[in-house]
């Protein structure tokens, strides 16, 4: 059970997650957001719902394509293209596998939310896991996961409340923490990035 989730700032962007994750019975927490590392990558970060495995190989595989194929001023369209077919191909592949491994089994598959700056333009991006993708456009926010409508919930409330409250770090680990607490499956604590057109800063650690 996961939550991710994005929000326009003030001359940057927000990644949240929650930190929860259930394996073999097990409460475990987790880190669920990623960011590029090398020196000359853009700040991007990125969170997965779904299959951990598929989520880590996804980021794997979105390093590699900055490493090798893709330059560092390339823009929105052109990397959400290679980032739809990468997720494509690891979704597929581990369906294929679980489908060889254990005929009726459900097969993992992994969703994702990136934010960030190519070419210096801002940008939240969602790639689900059909090979459909969404940009946040004019919207605030975006979520992904069983807490999406909680979070979408709880931003409204708030914000309906004080509508002029900054769109900040506070704000988002406010909506986060309150989703998570009444998400199924959710929990506390919280990880946050603050991404700027410089770099990914990590705001809140698990």
């Amino acid at each position: 059970m996961t939550l991710i989730a994005a929000m326009k700032g003030d001359g940057c962007l927000f990644l949240a997650a929650d930190s929860h994750v259930v394996e073999n019975d097990c409460r475990m927490t987790v880190r669920k957001l990623e960011k590029l590392e090398a020196p000359n990558d853009p700040p991007l970060a990125w969170g997965f719902f779904g299959d951990e495995g598929i989520g880590r190989e996804f980021g794997r595989k979105l390093r590699a394509i900055f490493r090798r194929q893709l330059p560092r001023n390339v823009d929105w369209d052109s990397f959400k293209d290679k980032a739809v077919l990468e997720l494509a191909r690891v979704n597929a592949k581990r369906r294929e596998s679980a489908q060889t491994a254990l005929s009726g089994h459900q097969p993992a598959s992994a969703s994702v939310l990136l934010a960030g700056y190519l070419s210096n333009v801002p940008n939240v991006l969602e790639l689900d896991d059909s090979g459909g993708w969404y940009f946040i456009e004019e919207h605030n926010t975006m979520a992904i996961g069983d807490g999406k409508t909680h979070f979408q919930i709880v931003f409204k409330m708030i914000t309906r409340e004080a509508p002029d409250r900054p769109r900040d770090a506070a704000l988002i680990s406010e909506v986060t923490e309150l989703a998570a607490t009444f998400a199924d499956g959710c929990a506390l604590p919280i990880r946050l990035f603050t991404i700027t057109p410089q770099q990914v800063v990590i705001s809140r650690e698990v």
